[in-house]
């Protein structure tokens, strides 16, 4: 039972025991709930100051390739029913568009559009135009 995991391994009995006091545990209050993410966010949480290098970047995006696409999407062939529409709607009102007041393509930094010539091999598109 612990194979990956760090804990040693229990025996079955005591995994039983603990999944039935679990069970039975009194769902945790708003109060401790924030005080739990409050203790793993930020500076405490264990990847915060830490990157990815290219290798792994590229490693997660290739293992993505053609994963949610069409029919491996698990949302494919679904709607909306007319009562989420709704609620989504309702949900939105009020709230600006991420790209109200923006016209066409930004100007890019310059550290973006060495970044990006590098990554296509051409000079990137000039804004506005």
């Amino acid at each position: 039972m612990g194979d990956n995991n760090k804990e040693p391994s229990i025996s079955e009995e005591s995994h039983k025991k603990r999944s039935e006091a679990a069970k039975n545990r009194p769902p945790a209050q708003d109060t401790t709930k924030k005080k739990m993410s409050e203790s793993r966010s930020g500076e405490k949480h264990y990847l915060f100051g830490k990157h990815r290098s290219e290798e792994r970047c590229k490693k997660i995006s290739e293992g993505r390739i053609g994963k949610y696409c069409g029919k491996e999407n698990p949302f494919f062939g679904k709607h909306y029913s007319p009562a989420t529409c709704e609620k989504i709607r309702k949900n939105q009102l009020g709230k600006t568009p991420w790209n109200k007041g923006k016209k066409g393509l930004q100007p890019f930094t310059e550290a973006t559009s060495r970044r990006l010539t590098k990554q296509a091999g051409s000079p990137p598109a000039k804004a506005g135009g």
